[in-house]
């Protein structure tokens, strides 16, 4: 049974991987608990919801939908979506389309999603060994949840709950012990989860190899570099960032302006 101690796996995961508070409560409702999760600042019953839950011998089922008195929240979606805002969310739940069984309600003729309080998204994530362990239970948030709860963030855009995944300007200055330039973490792991995790110049895929630790080995480079920006500026993942093997990444810095992807490619005799 997945118990209330799991909250705060949950909430750490969410938190690094989208910059979104949540709220997790245990999930008692049919056959198997499970757990419960709503943005800070939405009830659940007003809100976007989420779920997961153990499903049979090996299998975690997440899900969204929207509470039963969302309506004012659907609203302002579909009244402030931008299609900059709407192509984002949905490449990220391509990308789970392409890993896992994803089933979404209600699709138009054209196989793309209606946003209406009864959309409603569930993943099943198959092959899942020890249902209740913690780091079984992080991998699957990690890997599912986040996504999933980035793309609803998404469409809810800046004015809610102050999530704003593609917005986020980046390049900012902060004073540490040294100044640096501010990076955005939500737009690192949207990249990632956009684009996949192999190298965009070498193909390196650093999970096939080291498993879901290499996740913290591939990084992400902005096309046009930050340190070559004068002011803050607006990155849209799906776009301006792609992801780099460490090396890949280093060599593209080697001059300045860094080269652009297709020049590494072409230094490095990849086609």
């Amino acid at each position: 049974m997945l118990i209330e101690s799991k909250s705060e796996i949950l909430k750490t995961v969410i938190r690094q991987g989208t910059g979104a508070e949540v709220e997790v409560m245990p999930d008692e409702s049919g056959l198997r608990n499970g757990l419960r999760v709503h943005f800070s600042g939405w009830t659940r019953q007003e809100g976007p919801v989420f779920g997961l839950k153990p499903s049979g011998l090996n299998r975690h089922i997440i899900n969204f939908h929207f509470g039963d008195y969302a309506k004012p929240c659907v609203k302002h979606i579909v009244d402030s979506l931008t299609p900059e805002r709407n192509a984002v969310a949905w490449a990220l739940i391509n990308r789970l389309r392409q890993l896992y069984e994803v089933k979404i309600s209600p699709l138009d003729v054209y196989g793309n999603w209606q946003i209406t309080q009864k959309l409603s998204i569930q993943v099943t994530i198959k092959g899942v060994e020890s249902l209740h362990d913690d780091a079984v239970i992080e991998r699957s948030a990690s890997t599912v949840m986040v996504p999933l709860i980035g793309a609803i963030a998404e469409l809810l855009g800046e004015d809610d709950s102050d999530i704003d995944l593609v917005g986020d300007e980046e390049g900012g200055i902060k004073e540490y012990t040294s100044l640096r330039r501010e990076r955005s973490q939500r737009n690192r792991l949207l990249c990632l989860f956009i684009h996949g995790f192999k190298c965009k110049i070498c193909n390196f895929d650093p999970i096939s190899i080291y498993g879901t630790k290499g996740f913290k080995i591939i990084e992400v480079h902005h096309i046009d570099p930050l340190s070559e920006s004068l002011n803050p500026r607006q990155y849209d993942p799906s776009v301006d960032l792609i992801p780099l093997c460490p090396n890949c990444h280093r060599a593209i810095h080697i001059q300045t302006p860094a080269f652009k992807p297709d020049q590494l490619k072409s230094l490095m005799k990849i086609k």
